[in-house]
């Protein structure tokens, strides 16, 4: 869980590299999130795409240029490259970081 020490949702904001406050999802409270809610969010009947930044959750934005880089990714997705078909994470789709 990450401790926050912000003073203000515009200090919040801009730990999270001055994105739209749209974005942030305010439950669970932002400092307390964790991979449980990001899950829960995908696997809800109104699947939200979502990723989590120092327990926060955070709205991925999908425009249109990022809807048609993901929809070529998927299209070579299916294309084997050694390692299998189907490999490649799709632009919008869910991983973990290292």
């Amino acid at each position: 869980m990450a401790n926050l020490t912000f003073d203000t949702l515009d200090d919040l904001l801009e730990s999270l590299g001055g994105i739209s406050p749209r974005r942030v999802l305010l439950k669970p409270t932002p400092g307390t999130a964790t991979v449980r809610d990001v899950i829960r969010h995908i696997d809800a009947d109104k699947k939200r795409l979502v990723e989590l930044i120092d327990g926060t959750l955070v709205e991925k934005p999908m425009g249109f240029a990022e809807s048609m880089v993901a929809a070529t990714l998927e299209h070579f997705q299916s294309v084997p490259w050694g390692g299998g078909v189907g490999d490649r994470p799709s632009g919008g789709g869910p991983h973990r970081a290292p």
